[in-house]
């Protein structure tokens, strides 16, 4: 008995103890000084930690529990402290907490913490003060996204980023809320038998009456800050519109029920009061039209959107649910809406316009391809019936109906709808949805180009020519070239860029050839495919592969790529976080990063795919382009292919790209082709190779020239499509 007592004596000496460090931690925080600095508070960590050590090799069943019990309670102390081992001090960042949270707080909240673990707090246990805490943490890594997100916005007003980087980090932030949402309710489980906003509100407020009409006064009764942190209007209307809707029945807001948006309005001299109800009105007026929009292309038959990730796809699970539940992801979703048009306000006509100009540059250059450079002799002997059939029925016919139609204004005149209609209200009020669609449509196009490209093998061969005359001296540098090079080398030259005397190797490979032959031996295994390389990649690029296929979910393959270690590293970082509640381990962890980290490599990494894989390039008119120099590079030197291999040195005009072929092996083997009966001189080849350099030399001279009267090779800005065919003109 005795000996229990003064266990016991021991240990309410070192709560004693723990309960004065705790007390010292907020005026020492506040006042800027390092706890460690302190030598009683270094003292007692030392013994905190000696303690702790002797309890963990404890027997875990010893005194029913108690040594568990009290390790659990230093092991609790030394979080609060904000000195767990392995973990470094830092004063905690809680001053949008409430006044009784602020002390009960971790070192580093999750925005300083890795992306290993979304749920913020998983390591907390699941009282009302861990639970209350991690909800609030939640909101303020969310209004860290949002800030981001606006500052992105900002960038794109002030042209220092593109209007498909602003759109695709907007996307992705959602992706990462939904995911932080989910671990942090698989965190706790237990406490919450919803997943919605308004219990995560109950969990922060539980004095408040939680049904509608009590809770939304108490929201509207609390700072704009504090309103702005929680997103609670945003959250009330939405939440409001779910409960009056009717399913499968639009209501367009009546003229003068609420206060309509005038984007070109000057507010410098608003109230605050004015500004919100501007904005309030702008929210209600977009809801519906969503939901008209989700309406109209909801369905097999359904008029689909270009691509629904900016509102419409979410929203239509909103509505489609019985009870209409407001998921945190759908609230923080139309919170970065309301920002970043109210941040582009002065400019939205500027981000419909560019998704217009897109639209018609991309259907002209498919138009202008079809009608006068899709010869069929030319294309006899490939395999582009497909993306023929996809060039005419998306790009020609659907694409302009979705974008240049304003099918839903001209659907509420139709049915006499009394609302004040906005044309193209849609995409007008929505920045966000037009760099979505910018950037669906650019890789729909690059999608089809690419499968025509590397089936026809013309600009794998033009490609692979330039390159040879440049190497030889035989041209100058041409930086439209050179551009493409840069694009097309890592996939047409994944073994290494050739050099003179290995070009006709690195030909063969592109065109379906062995690849062991450019290390110098042979693959017996290897079987010809008819395909080879190409010279744009198959299956799509990074930003299709992130936007289409993974629908913005980042693999850890992703993370790894966006974040390269050195390989005798990646052993050696230890995973950050805990298991999470539900057991499994923390996400990403040998990753040293946050959400925020995250986005801005993101931001650098969308915006390098437009240089890396020539999104955004035409290369409907880069095809015809290489047609043009092969067939002018033919006819000027016909007479020499027919002296190297006879009149029947090409059967079909679609094998032209082949000629680059006979070039490289009169160039690297002459000899080999003079043992098999045939002398070609090395001056007849030396000729032959000036005639290629002539052809080159005029077509870049056509192409300056239609440059300089409005053609271009990008989807990006006004141009004139028929600017370079006028001097495409096939031999």
């Amino acid at each position: 008995m005795s000996s229990r007592s003064a266990e016991d004596h021991r240990f309410c000496d070192i709560s004693t103890h723990v309960r004065q460090e705790v007390l010292r931690r907020p005026p020492c925080a506040r006042s800027g000084e390092q706890l460690t600095r302190c030598k009683s508070h270094a003292h007692w960590l030392e013994k905190l930690r000696d303690v702790r050590d002797v309890l963990r090799g404890c027997p875990s069943h010893a005194m029913d529990g108690q040594l568990t019990s009290t390790r659990f309670v230093l092991d609790s102390f030394m979080q609060l402290l904000g000195l767990e081992d392995d973990a470094e001090t830092v004063p905690a960042k809680d001053d949008f907490l409430p006044d009784h949270l602020k002390t009960k707080t971790k070192g580093k909240p999750m925005h300083e913490r890795p992306l290993d673990d979304f749920s913020i707090r998983s390591d907390l246990d699941e009282d009302s003060d861990d639970v209350e805490i991690a909800a609030w943490f939640l909101f303020q890594d969310m209004q860290q996204m949002r800030d981001y997100v606006k500052e992105t916005w900002l960038d794109y007003t002030e042209g220092r980023t593109t209007l498909v980087t602003a759109s695709f980090l907007a996307t992705q932030a959602v992706v990462i809320v939904k995911e932080m949402e989910n671990e942090f309710f698989d965190a706790f489980s237990s406490r919450f038998e919803h997943r919605t906003y308004a219990d995560l509100m109950a969990t922060m407020f539980p004095d408040v009456d939680s049904s509608f009409d009590k809770f939304y006064p108490f929201l509207k009764s609390l700072p704009n800050t504090t309103q702005n942190f929680l997103m609670a209007m945003t959250w009330a209307r939405v939440f409001y519109y779910g409960k009056t809707i009717v399913k499968d029945v639009y209501r367009a807001p009546l003229p003068g029920s609420i206060v309509e948006f005038d984007p070109t309005a000057d507010t410098s001299g608003w109230t605050e009061e004015r500004l919100r109800v501007e904005r309030d009105g702008l929210l209600v007026k977009h809801l519906a039209e969503v939901h008209f929009q989700a309406l109209q292309s909801d369905g097999p038959s359904g008029k689909q959107c270009i691509d629904e990730n900016a509102l419409v796809g979410d929203f239509r699970a909103f509505l489609n649910d019985r009870e209409h539940a407001v998921p945190l992801h759908l609230v923080f979703q139309w919170q970065i809406w309301q920002d970043h048009v109210v941040i582009n306000r002065q400019c939205l006509q500027r981000s419909l316009d560019q998704l217009k100009e897109v639209t018609k540059n991309v259907v002209n250059a498919a138009r202008h391809w079809l009608q006068k450079g899709f010869n069929p002799e030319l294309y006899t002997d490939n395999y582009v019936g497909e993306s023929k059939k996809e060039v005419e029925t998306y790009l020609i016919e659907q694409l302009p109906k979705i974008v240049f139609d304003d099918k839903l204004g001209d659907q509420k005149r139709r049915d006499g709808m009394r609302t004040v209609i906005v044309p193209f209200q849609i995409f007008l009020y929505n920045p966000w949805g037009c760099g979505i669609a910018i950037s669906k449509i650019l890789c729909l196009t690059q999608h089809i180009c690419t499968d025509i490209i590397n089936g026809t093998g013309l600009f794998t061969s033009t490609l692979q020519l330039y390159d040879a005359l440049l190497q030889h001296g035989k041209i100058k540098h041409w930086p439209l070239m050179d551009h493409l090079l840069e694009i097309s080398a890592p996939v047409m030259y994944y073994a290494g860029r050739p050099k003179p005397g290995t070009f006709l190797i690195a030909h063969d490979i592109a065109n379906g050839g062995d690849p062991a032959r450019m290390s110098g031996r042979k693959d017996p295994n290897y079987r010809y495919d008819g395909h080879g390389t190409g010279a744009l990649r198959p299956g799509g690029t990074w930003l299709e592969r992130i936007m289409e296929k993974q629908k913005y979910v980042l693999t850890d393959k992703d993370i790894e790529e966006l974040f390269p270690r050195p390989e005798d590293q990646k052993q050696v970082i230890k995973p950050a976080g805990r298991a999470h509640a539900s057991g499994s381990r923390p996400r990403f962890g040998v990753k040293r990063c946050d959400p925020f980290t995250l986005l801005r490599a993101l931001k650098d990494r969308v915006a390098r795919e437009f240089e890396d894989s020539g999104v955004g390039v035409d290369f409907f008119t880069i095809q015809m382009f290489s047609s043009y120099v092969l067939q002018q590079w033919n006819r000027r030197a016909w007479a020499y292919f027919v002296e190297f291999y006879g009149e029947g040195y090409m059967e079909r005009p679609s094998q032209v790209a082949f000629l680059v072929g006979y070039l490289f092996m009169g160039l690297e083997h002459r000899q080999k082709i003079a043992q098999r009966g045939r002398v070609i001189s090395e001056d007849s080849v030396n000729k032959m190779f000036n005639e290629a350099a002539t052809a080159f030399q005029k077509a870049r001279e056509d192409v300056e020239r239609g440059i300089v009267k409005g053609g271009s090779i990008t989807y990006f800005g006004e141009r004139d499509h028929g600017a370079f065919w006028n001097e495409f003109r096939t031999a």
